[in-house]
């Protein structure tokens, strides 16, 4: 069956190849002249798709032929043809890497009449393609639409002439998505002849019957806002209708996207439809769940407080200052501790208050501060990775210290569960997360450990995070997993892997000495940027009591022939003489410093450090220049502190120094020839200028944590601009937290009396067209006021988020109601329509 299947295919494709070589020689006489003789088909099996499949689909989109073809079969009868014309055109117009604009500049370049050589612009089948819009042909209606979305603004004219049949689109009731494909190809279209006709439309299909309209609607208000920044303020009333009445999540979601575009300061327009967003987040699709997110976090910026920050915290950034203002201070004898204090209450009283806040920082929270941590922590099991983040930084903003710990778990599960493509994306924000909360993510330590698939960005930064967060207990483990890492083939990899041991040795100087054996193996590998990092970082850990690892010193001496790179032994040079400076760097005298090191010692080194400069003397000439200066300045320092055997090799040095092809080795030659003369010629122990000149030294660079960049990063976490470290466009910057809570009652339903009906009057969405069927249950239940219903405490919905079986704030909760509850909810409901029925009743008869 294989090989029967293998010969058909290998006909077939042989077949194939046949009838193009046939078609393309038929397609043009020898004249040269293209031929076309279409045939007709009354089933629309062939006719003009046999005609094009002779020129070649897609061979030549832009010929004078081709351009024939698919208008003959735009006029045809046959929707079969209408279709397939249809879908070459959208296809090709897809195909386009720029815009209908850039096509437009290259027609007006060739002359102005859209050909050239056989070229058409696409924009000539607009004419075609609109006498195609009264077709009933669902997928035909949608690949037209697509096509005027597109080639509109090149051609107004053709456009304007389409309006009047995409308004009877909108007509349509029995189609609702006939009404959304109008809706948003009358809202894309940017035309500004129709912008008075697209508002129209726009604020006549928000209170649509069909919520998909009502989307479509809400999303052509950013569409006509970006076109017609004059109509802002209109636009901006609409939409706090929809947020007022709206009961549809779908609906609402767009809404808040399109709110974060359009008006993304004026967040007090959006009080009291807090809750109503909150309650209805779970139910949204993913992308606007983004959204909505990004929308609260900034309102409870601007509304609530952080929890914690009187609690000490765990964020580096606000937890010293926050520890600090929480503490009570200091008193100077036991008789102020005793006292009373100046406002004349007890001061054990005081302590004990700001104990009491600092144990419980839900003390801090109001109710709808709760509101907004229950409603969003079920979104931590989102499939979408970018609504796990909004919620991780919304919660670790406003959720208590203790229940930081969700976060870190279902961000581990986001890193783990995605893509390669967005993984780095992730772990640059998990990485910041990190660095502000380490105690959070210490636990999940094993999940920062580096892949062998991972790119090696990604192992750079998994290694930073994981020397930030490990605890000591985790040092053993993270240690053998760096062992592994330092024999990795990517030298760069490698690197990072010194510098992240040199980081843990900073961190906890317990396991120096084992991290000490590794880096002195490691300073004679082939690798000149291996064996310069190692050294470095031994550099880092001695350069502050060199006394203590004499040891390391000699074996590094040693070594010096075997080791390759320039920078390593420029390194051990300065190691080995850093005793000989150390009183500058400490900010003390030079008896100080010897004293410090301890005479024995101070001897012990210098020695070493004369045999490392003779070393190096050796092989001078050879030498480059970073490693000849260093030279220069070892036995420059070894003979102002008067060791007498260096004074030979200081002349030899200086002799081939001052002949040396490099003007920066000959002129520190003659400055340090000068400068020892006139030192030797002054009265010993005298401070002149040419030895403290000799004996300044700084320290080694620290081996500082790459996560500083995280701490200087001040952007929003989960934007663009903090992955890329600098305010990309469209960028909405998170306002301070605030001193004191908003009082609840700004976020109380908003009540407004609506006209009569005996005088015909209608409130708000009740003059649109499907106002009724819009607001649904929450316009039957409400007739006076708007958006009440949504967050009434009548409904199931509203128990299901209620703290009244609470006491207080709750690390668990249950997110599903029984069926009695919801019984009874129906029940009572039932029990208020005929109180408010019967009261009517009563009111007629009075009347």
């Amino acid at each position: 069956m294989d090989k029967l299947r293998g010969r058909a295919a290998s006909f077939g494709r042989g077949l194939k190849e046949k009838i193009r070589s046939r078609a393309s020689s038929a397609a043009t006489t020898p004249s040269g002249t293209p031929s076309v003789t279409p045939s007709a088909s009354p089933n629309g099996g062939g006719g003009f798709g046999s005609a094009m499949s002779s020129v070649g689909f897609g061979s030549d989109p832009d010929s004078a032929t081709e351009e024939k073809l698919r208008k003959q079969q735009l006029s045809s009868k046959s929707t079969h043809e209408q279709l397939e014309a249809m879908r070459w055109l959208v296809t090709e117009t897809g195909k386009k890497t720029s815009s209908y604009l850039n096509m437009a500049k290259q027609i007006s370049i060739s002359g102005g009449d859209g050909k050239k050589g056989g070229d058409a612009g696409m924009d000539s089948y607009l004419p075609s393609v609109v006498k195609l819009l009264a077709t009933k042909h669902p997928e035909l209606k949608r690949l037209v639409y697509i096509f005027l979305v597109r080639h509109a603004e090149s051609k107004p004219d053709d456009t304007l002439m389409a309006v009047n049949e995409i308004q009877k689109g909108l007509n349509d009731s029995n189609n609702a998505q006939a009404r959304v494909l109008s809706v948003r190809v009358l809202s894309s279209i940017r035309v500004q002849d129709i912008v008075p006709i697209t508002f129209v439309v726009i604020k006549n299909a928000v209170f649509d019957p069909n919520p998909l309209v009502r989307k479509a609607a809400v999303v052509g208000l950013a569409k006509l806002y970006s076109f017609s920044r004059d109509m802002a303020e209109d636009l901006y009333e609409i939409l706090l209708k929809v947020f007022d009445s709206e009961p549809s999540p779908l609906v609402v979601g767009s809404a808040c996207e399109v709110f974060n575009s359009m008006c993304p300061e004026r967040l007090e327009a959006i009080h009291y439809s807090f809750r109503k967003i909150c309650k209805m987040l779970v139910d949204m699709d993913e992308w606007s769940q983004v959204a909505a997110l990004n929308l609260l976090h900034r309102y409870a910026r601007e509304n609530f407080v952080n929890p914690n920050r009187r609690s000490g915290g765990e964020s580096r950034e606000e937890g010293a200052g926050m520890a600090e203002a929480a503490e009570p201070k200091a008193v100077e004898s036991v008789d102020d501790f005793y006292g009373e204090d100046e406002t004349g209450g007890a001061a054990p009283a005081a302590t004990a208050e700001v104990s009491s806040r600092r144990a419980h920082p839900e003390d801090l929270m109001t109710e709808d501060h709760r509101l907004l941590l229950r409603c969003t922590w079920p979104l931590l099991q989102s499939r979408n990775s970018a609504g796990v983040m909004a919620v991780a930084a919304l919660q670790f903003d406003f959720a208590p210290a203790y229940e930081h710990h969700r976060c870190a778990k279902a961000l581990m599960f986001c890193m783990r569960s995605t893509r390669s493509a967005s993984e780095y994306v992730i772990l640059h924000s998990v990485a910041s997360f990190a660095y502000r909360f380490p105690s959070v993510f210490a636990p999940y330590y094993a999940g920062f450990f580096v892949r062998a698939s991972d790119p090696l960005h990604v192992k750079c930064l998994k290694l930073n995070v994981l020397t930030e967060i490990i605890a000591e207990d985790h040092i053993p483990e993270l240690l053998k997993e760096l062992q592994a890492y330092l024999r990795d083939n990517e030298m760069s990899f490698v690197s990072n892997a010194i510098f992240a041991l040199g980081r843990c040795v900073q961190k906890y100087p317990k396991i120096q000495e084992r991290i000490l054996r590794s880096l002195m193996v490691l300073s004679t590998h082939g690798s000149e940027q291996v064996s310069a990092n190692s050294v470095q970082v031994i550099l880092g850990i001695a350069q502050g009591t060199p006394h203590l690892y004499i040891e390391q010193i000699a074996k590094l001496i040693k070594r010096y022939h075997l080791i390759v790179s320039p920078k390593a032994k420029m390194g051990i040079l300065w190691l080995s003489s850093c005793h000989l400076t150390l009183h500058s760097r400490l900010g003390k005298t030079e008896e100080e410093a010897k004293t410090f090191v301890g005479e024995e010692a101070f001897a012990r080194l210098s020695e070493l450090a004369y045999e490392a400069a003779r070393l190096a003397t050796l092989e001078f000439i050879e030498q480059p220049e970073e490693v000849k200066v260093q030279v220069l300045n070892s036995l420059a320092r070894l003979q102002i502190h008067g060791l007498e055997k260096a004074g030979p090799a200081f002349e030899y040095v200086l002799a081939m120094a001052k002949c040396d092809a490099l003007y920066s080795v000959r002129d520190r030659a003659r400055l340090y020839g000068g400068l020892v003369s006139s030192e030797e010629s002054e009265e010993a122990g005298k401070d002149v200028l040419g030895r403290k000149i000799i004996l300044a030294s700084e320290n080694v660079k620290p081996i500082s944590s790459p996560m500083e960049d995280q701490r200087r990063n001040s952007f929003s976490i989960g934007s663009l601009s903090h992955l890329v470290n600098h305010c990309a466009p469209g960028y909405q910057a998170l306002s301070g937290f605030r001193d004191t809570p908003t009082s609840s009652s700004i976020r109380d339903p908003r009540h407004t009396i609506s006209a009569s009906r005996s005088q015909g009057g209608r409130h708000n969405g009740d003059s649109y067209p499907g106002s009724h069927a819009a607001g649904g249950q929450a316009h039957h239940h409400n007739h006076t006021t708007v958006g009440t219903a949504a967050v009434s405490g009548s409904s199931p919905l509203d128990n299901f988020y209620s703290d009244q079986d609470s006491d207080g704030y709750s690390g668990s909760y249950s997110y599903s109601y029984s069926e009695s509850e919801e019984e009874e909810a129906e029940g009572e409901e039932g029990r208020q329509g005929e109180d408010e029925r019967a009261g009517e009743g009563g009111s007629e008869a009075e009347g």
